[in-house]
């Protein structure tokens, strides 16, 4: 039985797509995860965060946990310091 490269190309894109869909939907969903808790401290310290859109890590000056957080009205550069208030600055 001979097999055409366009039959191999449309049986592969079927495979491989879902899998490529599902690892998209899940950054997504973890950037939207990250969003909720990184919008949470930052209400919690009187900033306003209207629906967070997303999170995204940034690498720190010293290594620090940075997070550039969007929200529907704002966004925010996030330093996550434990057991202290995080540094925040709004971004334009």
């Amino acid at each position: 039985m001979k097999i055409s490269a366009a039959w191999l190309v449309t049986l592969m894109t079927m495979i491989v797509a879902p899998g490529i869909a599902a690892a998209q939907s899940d950054d997504e969903s973890d950037s939207q995860e990250a969003a909720g808790i990184v919008a949470t401290q930052v209400r919690d310290q009187g900033y306003a965060c209207d629906d967070p859109v997303s999170a995204k890590a940034e690498q720190g000056e010293d290594g620090d946990n940075v997070w550039r957080l969007d929200c529907q009205n704002a966004s925010y550069r996030v330093r996550l310091v434990p057991d202290m208030a995080a540094s925040i600055e709004r971004i334009d």
